[in-house]
């Protein structure tokens, strides 16, 4: 070594340095070593897939048969609810025809009220225009004098009524005004022959009271006409 500095024109280091240099460790490179090996898994046997595909196909036939029970438990509610619809379907349009069939009924036993209650009427006229301070023993003096302004004497003398009284309720159409009162003939041509009298002089005067006639006609006979008038107007 000392030979060797000389040779590049250095002087050689002493034998200390030397010694020095020699106890210096001198660095080794680690060797690396290779990771170990893992062991590959063994491959499945024929065995083993055919008992895997032994277990597939029964977890499958179980699956499979769970829902075929399920639709068949949920076919037959639909079917049983089809069912029932069915008879509450045939309830109802029985019902149905009941609810028609009693509502024509009903038509027909007020049409034939009516028609009763109008011959049960028909020697009957409705007064409006009397006041109600004209009290029950005055009001037949006061018809009295209307049955002889009306007709000629020797008629008036020979007309009677059978009977002659206030209505409880006041009309609807005039809320205001009195209440009626009816006065029933004898016979129904002692009635008409008094309306023929009467009839065109609307409002009818006596004294100072101005009187309305008209025939006494049960609801179901007025409500018809009301009907037929909105139908026509």
């Amino acid at each position: 070594m000392a030979d060797a500095f000389q040779t590049m024109g250095m002087e050689s280091p002493s034998a200390s340095e030397d010694d020095y240099l020699s106890d210096m460790p001198t660095p080794q490179r680690k060797r690396q070593t290779a990771p170990p090996r893992q062991s590959e898994p063994p491959l499945a046997t024929k065995a083993d897939l055919s008992g895997m595909v032994t277990d597939l196909k029964a977890f499958f036939t179980a699956e499979l048969a769970g829902l075929k029970m399920e639709l068949s438990t949920l076919t037959g509610r639909m079917r049983a609810t089809e069912e029932a619809v069915q008879d509450l379907r045939a309830q109802h349009n029985a019902t149905a025809k009941q609810t028609q069939e009693l509502a024509t009924t009903c038509s027909q036993l007020n049409a034939r009220m009516g028609q009763l209650e109008d011959m049960a009427r028909q020697r009957n006229i409705k007064v409006r225009g009397i006041p109600d301070t004209v009290t029950a023993d005055e009001l037949p003096l006061l018809i009295k004098r209307l049955l002889q302004a009306a007709l000629p004497s020797k008629q008036a003398k020979g007309l009677t009524l059978d009977s002659l009284f206030r209505i409880p309720g006041r009309p609807c159409n005039a809320p205001d005004s009195a209440r009626d009162v009816i006065m029933s003939f004898k016979s129904r041509s002692d009635k008409d022959g008094y309306l023929r009298a009467v009839r065109g002089q609307t409002p009818y005067a006596l004294e100072d009271l101005a009187l309305y006639f008209y025939q006494d006609l049960s609801r179901q006979t007025l409500q018809w006409r009301a009907s037929l008038k909105e139908t026509t107007t």
